[in-house]
């Protein structure tokens, strides 16, 4: 593991050369403050079922699976009427 990180120094090292020979400016980004009603509403809705979920050994029928509850509790949580902050419909 030491061998990959004394390698990817340098790779390192060039694209911090590059971002200050570009002049880039670094982002003042925050994260949006945790919406904490909607995380308890979205794990009353399916927490348990999501962790069961994940103990799926085959990979597509994790995948389904788990996709088919993330619908299920979208479904549940916003209606047809609810749009996103910008007016368009919510694409979760």
């Amino acid at each position: 593991m030491v061998y990959g990180h004394e390698q990817m120094q340098s790779a390192i090292a060039a694209i911090e050369e590059l971002a200050s020979e570009a002049g880039a400016e670094a982002w003042d980004w925050q994260a949006p403050e945790t919406d904490e009603s909607l995380l308890d509403k979205v794990k009353a809705a399916g927490e348990a079922r999501i962790a069961e979920g994940f103990t799926i050994a085959d990979k597509m029928e994790r995948q389904n699976t788990l996709s088919a509850i993330r619908k299920e509790i979208v479904d549940s949580l916003v209606s047809d009427d609810e749009n996103s902050p910008d007016g368009a419909p919510c694409a979760v």
